[in-house]
């Protein structure tokens, strides 16, 4: 028979209980078998009542096994990157004991057999692609910080939901960076489920979800903006503090408790796939759907207000920043819309969708950027003042100065 491990034993206790009760276990009944006998070669050896002692390797329960022989099992499906589909030999010498390696002297199990040398590979691949895509999108979001903090107005409500937006996004990128480095590439740390591991995995969900609700905040001002007349600055801003750090908070906690009342949910730093997921994949498709309905009437009112009372500067400007949202909305929110219809069980499919939802997922904070900047006249025109460039950018049409008489006045520059 094929030895195989019972997976709701192993997720309903921590894995160091497990182990412990699985060599008690084999111990326990000589009678149950775990591992198969195969190339039983007897040839060489002179007592036919030669066996292996029955032992257990840390991971797994060896039967007595005939001298000359090689015991065989499954691969134990909870270490990571072990595929269970595969086998784990161990081999009785002719004089009745265990192989051992030559240059350590101690038993010797072949459990190189149970790595996917090829998906191995490919997982590295795409641990680089993350931790690049990541680092890149940081440094071009802190150029950004620093572009809207020296050159941003410290009164366009807009210019300080994108600080808070980049804040985020620096934060989340940097977290995950440390979840690449420190955490997937560390087998002891995953193994021994870490508290420190559970706690990353909880902040970084945080900052995830802060930057999508920054994201709705930004779509929801520019919304207002067209709408609500002679509001004080301070108010709105204190209720998008409220969506854009709060909020998170709850939605964090709410999902970190259901997870951590089902059992087994917890287990190697929570990076199995989770059912719980969906509390954070809901809110964030509903705050991508409500930005992009909010972008599309705010839209609808520019271009009839605009062809009413034609300026062609600031019709430009105003349908460019929209646009470039509503751009950045899709991207945002493609990867969490595609997580039910994930291939499994097809490698080409599979692999496929890794890349690319490593390659929309880490570029995120460069398209952000670049759109800031794209649909910012503050910010472009100090742009073309670092490189020199002869013409400047006509600020008093651009920042929506004018703009004013032809909405019948907003409670701020429209961006």
């Amino acid at each position: 028979m094929k030895f195989s491990i019972n997976q709701e034993e192993f997720t309903s206790e921590p894995k160091y209980h497990y182990l412990v009760n699985s060599e008690k276990s084999c111990f326990a009944d000589v009678n149950v078998t775990h591992s198969n006998i195969i190339q039983n070669d007897t040839n060489n050896v002179t007592d036919s009542d030669l066996y292996c002692p029955r032992t257990f390797d840390g991971w797994m329960c060896w039967d007595e096994t005939p001298a000359g022989a090689t015991a065989l099992q499954s691969c134990p499906a909870f270490v990571i990157d072990y595929n269970s589909q595969r086998n784990v030999s161990k081999r009785c010498t002719e004089n009745g004991t265990w192989l051992v390696h030559p240059n350590t002297s101690t038993p010797w199990m072949d459990y190189i057999t149970c790595i996917d040398v090829d998906d191995l590979n490919f997982k590295n691949i795409i641990k680089n692609v993350y931790i690049a895509g990541y680092t890149i999108s940081t440094v071009v979001l802190l150029l950004l910080l620093i572009l809207l903090i020296y050159y941003g107005s410290r009164q366009c409500i807009r210019i300080q939901i994108h600080k808070h937006l980049s804040i985020s996004m620096i934060l989340n990128n940097i977290l995950w960076i440390i979840w690449y480095t420190s955490v997937v590439n560390n087998f002891v740390v995953v193994q021994n489920n870490e508290i420190w591991c559970q706690i990353h995995h909880i902040v970084t969900v945080y900052f995830m979800l802060s930057s999508y609700f920054w994201m709705f905040c930004d779509g929801l001002h520019f919304h207002l903006s067209l709408f609500v007349v002679f509001v004080r600055h301070h108010v709105p801003m204190r209720w998008m503090k409220a969506v854009g750090w709060i909020l998170p908070t709850v939605i964090t906690a709410i999902y970190s408790i259901t997870r951590c009342s089902i059992p087994g949910e917890t287990e190697r730093c929570w990076m199995n796939e989770s059912i719980t997921f969906c509390f954070i994949a809901v809110p964030v498709i509903i705050s991508l759907g409500a930005t992009f309905v909010c972008l599309i009437k705010a839209l609808r009112i520019l271009c009839m207000t605009l062809y009413e009372v034609p300026n062609q500067r600031l019709s430009q400007y105003l349908r460019r920043a929209a646009r470039a949202a509503l751009i950045l909305i899709p991207l945002f929110g493609i990867h969490f819309m595609l997580v039910p219809w994930r291939p499994k069980f097809h490698p080409v499919a599979e692999k496929t969708y890794e890349i690319l939802k490593a390659t929309i997922t880490n570029f995120q904070g460069v398209c952000v950027a670049l759109l800031v900047c794209f649909t910012n006249p503050d910010i472009l025109n100090a742009i073309c003042r670092l490189f020199r460039t002869s013409e400047a950018i006509p600020m008093a049409e651009m920042t929506g100065v004018r703009g004013r008489r032809i909405f019948g006045g907003t409670r701020e520059n429209v961006v």
